[in-house]
């Protein structure tokens, strides 16, 4: 291809010059062939037309005059028309100068109304002006187009063609002058009109002569001069001269000299000089045509063989060279493939493992000369030294900066971890409603703050070190998650207690799924709950947390899908500006467990969460030992729905639907409502310790929602007295503190 190129375009440059130079020469081999057989048949017809328009206007000045010479005439101009046949289709095939310069006049002759000017001037009906007007325009456009087809590129006939051309003029303007002049000759005498057009034509066949004798060759020169200066010549030009100083008679006109009665025979001998002169000419100048387009073929034809061998030479010497150039260049391009495909992503794992890199002995120079290649190879020395260094330099960052997030949140899990301890101490110990209030507040906002070190654990690469060791129900998996989500009380889970997680994936489970709830919490309206439903299928359970919220597009679903099924690795450098971390641990923790996680629209128009749980991580009640027994466990509080700020704590734009809505009051439901009642209490009794309900919230026990009671409601102004709001205080604290101990687990590192 290297050489193809370039052999191709100086082919072509070849090709169009040969065809350049081979057409012209055939163009004018054709002209000089068309010439020879078109020109005699068009001086001829030009010849008749002139001598007809002559006759006809002495036929209608002087009554007298025979017709017979007229008839004969026109006769002859017949036969000349029947000559050229049809001129427009010959000049079809005719070159294209010829066809362009003649066509004009081949349609100006189709046009020409001959016969219906024959029968005016028969019948004496037609004014003078108005036969000479279309005999002029038809001879001065065979005269114009008789011109322009002699126009060639070659000099030495151009200095031939362009005195013929104004010898033709000249004997044009000398014929308009003899018809002028016969006009006036039956009267004697010549109008003021018919004077000014006489000195016309006299005008230019003096200016023609005048330009003739400065381009005329010595020996044309010549020529013409014996025509010039004969007799007949100057008795022309005396009565030429007399019409200008000829004196008024009594009607206004100008009185012809008597030196015009021999002015018929002069102008007949003079017209048939000039018309041998031009004829010879003409064949003269055809024979030149001749010559001269044989010499340009001959010509053309050497240089079109001499171009033809150099591309030839040209091309041969470019394959050799592009050959060489080419292995060179194949041996260059294997070297950079294996560096780019095999060397470097082999180093980069390498350095991903842990392992060291020496660049020097990893950068193998190519050795390929001192020229182009050379310094090319040069340069890709310096490229993959280069490279090398710098995967090395990013590993080594990158791993400083890994190591400097995990160290950083396993010091702040560690302040976490102790601070739930603290807190599980300080509930235990306060009875007051108003205090646990508060501390179940600061308890689910420290467990969130839990999470978020654990998110960073995993961005840094590590893992976070909840673990645990016995089966835990799903339901109490699912409680522990809302527990770790602000808006906690917005979240209602639907959950059996016949299925149970493996001890070892439910630290990680309450983490996805405190993930996905905290969305669903952020991106729904603040008065629609956020709704979590179990349903057992073939592959496992499904786990669906479904939002009311404003959904996603087509393309934003697809997208999440996306990347949910193809993490990226744990690199915090390839985080981006849009850097979505919850979607990213979402992901991690969901490859991790073989979990499938799957967005898609809800019929609320918000987002569905589906999260498919292998049966590898479940085990069901059948399967555990006959006789274990469950604790009781009190219900996590659940309610309607209210937007945070996003998924991750740093307030970003969702991963999700890529939006953000303004966080307002939430408004609170519970099912708390329903497990009183099934327990009997009358209106105003104090209620029992909490019971673990399937659907139940404590919520309203602690005081933290109101919500709508199966019973008829106290009149207001009839509270709960401090007592009894301390017993479900706690109630409800002891229930929590035991289901962080046994469920999930909080131990860290």
């Amino acid at each position: 291809m290297l050489a193809l190129v370039p052999s191709a375009a100086l082919i072509l440059i070849w090709a169009a010059n040969a065809y350049r130079s081979l057409t012209e020469g055939l163009d004018l081999s054709n002209q000089a062939e068309l010439g020879r057989s078109l020109d005699p048949k068009l001086d001829t017809l030009r010849w008749n037309l002139e001598t007809e328009l002559r006759m006809s206007v002495t036929w209608l000045a002087d009554p007298s005059v025979s017709p017979g010479d007229l008839e004969s005439q026109r006769k002859m101009t017949d036969n000349s028309i029947k000559k050229l046949g049809d001129l427009e289709q010959e000049l079809q095939q005719a070159p294209e100068i010829v066809r362009t310069a003649q066509m004009p006049f081949a349609v100006a002759l189709r046009d020409f109304p001959l016969q219906q000017l024959r029968t005016q001037i028969d019948q004496r009906s037609a004014a003078t002006s108005m036969v000479m007007e279309p005999f002029t325009y038809l001879i001065n456009r065979q005269v114009t187009s008789a011109f322009q087809a002699r126009q060639v590129p070659q000099g030495s006939l151009v200095s031939q063609a362009q005195p013929l051309s104004m010898l033709v003029i000249t004997s044009q303007a000398l014929h308009l002058e003899d018809t002028l002049m016969s006009q006036a000759l039956p009267s004697g005498t010549m109008s003021s009109d018919q004077r000014v057009a006489f000195m016309t034509p006299l005008g230019l066949q003096r200016s023609m002569l005048n330009y003739l004798a400065s381009i005329q060759s010595p020996a044309e020169q010549r020529e013409l001069a014996r025509i010039t200066n004969a007799a007949a010549w100057k008795r022309m030009a005396a009565v030429e001269n007399a019409v200008g100083a000829a004196r008024m008679d009594t009607r206004g006109g100008k009185i012809l000299s008597p030196a015009t009665a021999q002015w018929r025979s002069d102008l007949n001998r003079l017209e048939a000089d000039l018309e041998d002169l031009i004829r010879a000419r003409t064949a003269k100048l055809l024979s030149a045509q001749d010559h001269t387009a044989a010499t340009t073929l001959r010509h053309e034809v050497a240089v079109t063989l001499a171009g033809l061998a150099a591309v030839i030479v040209s091309a041969t010497l470019s394959w050799r060279v592009s050959r060489s150039l080419l292995n060179r260049m194949a041996g260059l391009r294997a070297a950079t493939l294996d560096l780019a495909k095999q060397r470097l992503p082999a180093i980069v794992a390498r350095l991903n493992r842990g392992g060291t890199v020496d660049v020097e002995a990893e950068a193998l120079d190519l050795d390929y000369g001192t020229d182009q290649v050379g310094q090319v190879a040069e340069a890709f020395n310096a490229v993959q030294r280069t490279g090398i260094r710098s995967a090395v330099e990013l590993a080594d960052t990158r791993r400083g900066l890994q190591k400097a997030i995990v160290l950083s949140a396993r010091r702040s899990q560690n302040l976490v971890n102790g601070q739930l301890a603290l807190l599980d101490e300080l509930e235990r110990k306060h009875q007051d409603p108003e205090i646990l209030t508060d501390l179940y507040r600061l308890d689910s906002q420290t467990s969130q703050l839990r999470r978020y070190e654990e998110n960073l654990l995993i961005i840094g690469g590590a893992w976070p070190g909840r673990r645990g060791k016995q089966p835990v129900l799903l339901s109490d998996v699912l409680r522990s998650a809302v527990g770790e989500v602000s808006q906690y009380q917005r979240i209602t889970v639907s959950a059996d207690d016949s299925v149970r997680l493996i001890g070892p994936a439910v630290g990680d489970v309450v983490h996805l799924m405190a993930e996905l709830m905290e969305n669903a919490a952020n991106f729904s309206p603040p008065f629609c709950p956020v709704s979590v439903k179990v349903d057992t299928v073939v592959k496992g359970v499904a786990v669906e947390i479904e939002d009311r919220g404003i959904g996603m597009s087509e393309t934003d679903y697809a997208d999440a899908n996306l990347r949910l099924a193809q993490p990226p690795a744990c690199d915090v450098l390839s985080i981006g500006d849009d850097a979505r971390l919850g979607l990213l641990v979402i992901t991690h923790l969901s490859v991790r467990l073989g979990i499938t996680v799957t967005l898609r629209p809800s019929a609320y128009g918000g987002t569905s969460a589906v999260v498919l749980i292998p049966q590898v991580l479940l085990v069901r009640d059948t399967e555990l030992v006959h006789g274990m027994e469950h604790s009781n466990r009190p219900e996590a509080p659940t309610a309607g729905a209210v937007p945070a700020d996003h998924l991750r704590p740093t307030g970003q734009i969702s991963p999700f639907n890529g939006q953000r809505d303004a966080a307002g009051p939430a408004a609170v439901t519970s099912d708390a409502a329903a497990g009183s009642a099934s327990n009997g209490n009358a209106p105003g009794e104090p209620p029992p310790l909490p019971e673990r309900i399937p659907q139940a919230s404590l919520a309203q026990e602690v005081g933290l929602v109101p919500t709508a009671h199966p019973h008829p409601p106290e009149p207001a102004g009839q509270p709960s007295s401090p007592e009894q709001a301390a017993h479900t205080l706690s109630a409800f604290q002891r229930g929590t503190a035991d289901a962080r101990h046994s469920s999930p687990g909080t131990s860290g590192t």
